[in-house]
């Protein structure tokens, strides 16, 4: 209850201190803000510290009160109190304050870099900032009460402040990082298996025995409506499931199979300790990348998921054993901490162009090892720990290995001719760099690119315009994706590039990816490189999966192919909304359709999830004549149409005082009444969702759309033409003022849904549209369409 609230205060609180601090500051650093991060983490690390009986209590508040008392400075106490957290007890001095009461941790996070002693903060600065860092409660474990901070909430708080400060990048909820990692790092660790299809059929197995335990199609609905339509989802995924018919990776994504669950469970009751070692050594081997990783959400997931199986096969060995288990290495006696710290040196990778968000990840990291110690007065002195995130550029550089005798800064100057930049007359060479960052692959991580690649690549990218980039900063030369326009598309591109043959990538981004032209060189690069590719959709009205921001959204699941296979398997969801207290359940709403509409070079894909949708766009397309060529007659019959749409289509036959209309004129005023009538319709609002960009309607959709009009039943026609007319008049009727810029009225067409339905009857005729497809229609987004007229409306219907 509280863990959002906590996140929200601490933020705002963290966000002022941060701006307080780089004030004090900016004469002593060009590199301020990054200073501010480094010297708030470390504060806050010690109040973890010292709120765990690791540091004596309120340490910092007692030594703060001293200093003050003695006209000292705070500031110089703290710079040595982290350089003796990581000095051991023989090397300090007699004159080194409170020796036998701070710890020697050698913890690296803490050690105190260079710049922090060219700066010394006033006492009534520190007096503030421990203040309100002292409101606080902190812990290492999960807590969900007031004024609690834990890591997590920590994490939050240091996502939220980065993604607000960086243009195009958001902050990651914790079940959207959660689906996508665990169908990316379980698949990619299942396929870099030796006995891969050993584990797979025990998995299968398993799920055919147990599958209402795997299945995670949400069952819990409170209309009848939504119950009937995931209850059939689910018998037809159960039916797959008895056929035999789920036996590979893209069956458990398509179903939405609870892979964490299945794998730990069949883990739990194998007998073979060869299948266990194997499963153990390609865990120590998996390398999952996030190149954009920002202050780490993807890579705290992946560690989280990473931990869950190791301990699953260390726990399992150990009981067939019946004596020590296969640790990693024995470096300390907390298993825990053996297993975290391998995992953080050896599986996880990340690169971001800020090197604040990498410090950031770190404390983060550093946090999660601390919180291995079930007794934190026992923590021990950390070993010393490799870290594998860096800072650069991760699209500007070398990915493949050319000379290894070229030095970095040679790479640096080789990277500065070739990558032009439109002020490169007035800028030198170390400006370029420090403004530009390149990153080389093939030298940062050459042991995984002279093995192929890396296993598994998951996150975020920024969703930034390249014409933004490109006027103030650079250029970028070699992509294919160029004509994208943006960074993310540039950023999956690379990805591709550093991802292993069979390797498994999963990213959030921009719906554009599936629904605009522009976007069809990519989707063209997955379809080409890729043995399957999945695309989830989610609106962003009235929830939306980046909390407080209005973005549209498609999660990306792919698998890179191997040079003979074929042409990919499109698979894609319909397009998700859901209200704020149904997010807790949104993911286990998931379902997958082979898309059958998938022809290259289209400009767009058909956003569908449901075989209903299929055969209702089959049966549209069966028609000829499209909605641009009827709306194409410029006579003088007139409508009036909303370029813009959320949950309907706004259509009418008079004009309306707004820019976001287009007027379309027709030979007679019959055909100007029917094709009112259809663009209102359900009908065609499934339609344009399926196929647009959920926002705008396009002459993509107009195009795309058939209606023989010419075809029309006579009876249909004058239907459709008298229900034109009511739904005009109802509308005026029902109509609210609001004298907004962007128009006069608010026009409230869910008032209007029993005409609208009976328009559907109509027109389904027409298309020779099922019982079944017309009930589809019916409900097809009923709950946000209606919003505070559902009830009503379902009591209409006799309690639906």
């Amino acid at each position: 209850m509280y863990h959002r609230k906590n996140t929200q205060s601490f933020y705002s609180m963290y966000k002022r201190l941060h701006k307080d601090i780089e004030t004090e500051i900016k004469n002593y650093s060009s590199n301020n803000s990054y200073l501010t991060s480094v010297l708030l983490d470390r504060l806050m690390i010690l109040f973890f510290l010292q709120g765990n009986k690791v540091l004596p209590k309120n340490t910092l508040q007692e030594n703060l009160n001293n200093c003050i008392k003695e006209n000292k400075s705070f500031h110089h106490y703290l710079v040595r109190l982290l350089e003796l957290i990581n000095t051991e007890y023989s090397k300090r001095k007699s004159s080194d304050l409170d020796i036998q009461n701070i710890p020697y941790l050698n913890i690296s996070i803490l050690k105190v870099p260079t710049e922090l002693n060219n700066f010394n903060l006033e006492n009534e600065l520190y007096q503030s900032i421990l203040k309100k860092f002292s409101r606080y409660v902190w812990k290492f474990e999960e807590d969900n009460k007031a004024l609690t901070i834990t890591p997590s909430v920590l994490g939050n708080v240091f996502e939220k402040y980065i993604n607000q400060k960086d243009m195009g990048a958001y902050y990651t909820e914790v079940d959207t990082t959660n689906y996508i990692t665990k169908n990316t790092v379980i698949l990619a660790v299942i396929n870099k298996l030796e006995n891969k299809d050993k584990l797979v059929g025990s998995m299968i197995t398993k799920l055919i025995n147990n599958p209402e335990t795997f299945i995670v199609i949400e069952k819990n609905h409170k209309y009848s409506y939504e119950k009937r339509h995931y209850q059939s989802i689910l018998v037809q995924i159960e039916d797959e499931v008895r056929k035999g018919n789920v036996k590979d990776f893209e069956d458990f994504v398509r179903h939405n199979i609870d892979l964490l669950s299945l794998i730990i469970s069949s883990v739990q009751e194998e007998s073979s300790i060869e299948l266990l070692e194997d499963i153990y050594e390609t865990l120590k081997g998996i390398s999952i990348l996030d190149p954009t990783c920002g202050t780490g959400a993807f890579i705290i997931s992946a560690l989280d998921i990473m931990l869950e199986l190791y301990n699953s096969i260390d726990n399992r060995l150990c009981d067939i054993n019946k004596s020590n288990s296969l640790s990693i290495y024995k470096e300390t006696e907390n298993k825990e901490f053996n297993f975290a710290k391998y995992c953080i040196e050896n599986n996880l990778y990340g690169v971001d162009i800020m090197e604040e968000s990498i410090e950031i990840l770190k404390t983060r990291l550093y946090l999660r090892l601390l919180n291995c110690f079930k007794d934190k007065s026992n923590i021990i002195s950390f070993p010393e720990i490799k870290l594998n995130f860096k800072s650069g550029n991760s699209l500007v550089g070398e990915v493949k290995i050319t000379e290894k005798e070229i030095d970095l800064n040679e790479m640096d100057r080789l990277t500065f001719l070739n990558y032009s930049t439109l002020v490169s007359d007035t800028i030198n060479f170390e400006e370029w760099k420090q403004k530009v960052k390149p990153f080389h692959w093939y030298k940062e991580y050459d042991e995984i690119l002279e093995n192929g690649g890396f296993d598994c690549i998951i996150g975020n990218p920024p969703y930034i315009e390249y014409s933004k980039v490109k006027k103030f900063q650079y250029e970028l030369f070699g992509y294919k994706t160029i004509k994208c326009g943006n960074l993310y598309a540039f950023t999956l591109e690379r990805s591709y590039q550093l991802l292993k043959e069979d390797g498994i990538l999963g990213m959030i981004v921009p719906i554009s990816i599936i629904s605009t032209p522009r976007m069809s060189i990519l989707r063209e690069l997955f379809e080409d490189n890729s043995q399957f590719v999945f695309y989830s959709n989610f609106g962003d009205r009235p929830g939306t999966l980046f909390n407080g921001v209005h973005q549209k959204l498609t999660i990306v699941l792919t698998q890179k192919k191997s040079s003979n296979s074929n042409q990919a398997k499109i698979y894609t969801s319909n397009y998700y909304h859901w209200y704020k207290d149904e997010r807790e359940k949104l993911f286990r709403t998931l379902y997958y359709l082979p898309n059958p509409f998938i022809k290259k070079g289209e400009s767009s894909y058909y956003k569908i999830g449901d075989k209903q949708q299929v055969s209702i766009i089959n049966k549209i397309n069966e028609n000829k004549q499209t909605l641009e060529q009827l709306l194409g007659q410029k006579g003088s019959y007139k409508i009036y149409l909303s370029m813009r749409m959320t949950f309907w289509t706004k259509a009418f036959l008079t004009d309306k005082k707004s820019n976001e209309f287009k007027e379309f004129g027709f030979q007679n005023e019959t055909d100007s009444k029917v094709v009112m009538a259809l663009l209102n319709s359900t009908l065609f609002f499934m339609y344009w969702e399926c196929i647009s960009d959920c926002w705008h309607l396009t002459g993509k959709e107009l195009r795309n759309f058939k209606f023989d009009i010419e075809k029309l039943d006579g009876d249909i026609k004058i239907k459709l033409e008298s229900l034109a007319e009511q739904l005009e008049n109802e509308l005026e009727h029902s109509k609210v003022y609001i004298g907004s810029v962007q128009t006069e009225y608010e026009y409230r067409h869910k008032k209007c849904k029993h005409i609208i339905d009976q328009i559907d009857m109509q027109v389904g005729k027409h298309y020779g549209l099922t019982k079944s497809e017309l009930e589809y229609l019916k409900f097809y987004q009923l709950k946000y369409r209606m919003s505070d007229e559902l009830e009503t409306y379902l009591n209409e219907l006799g309690g639906e």
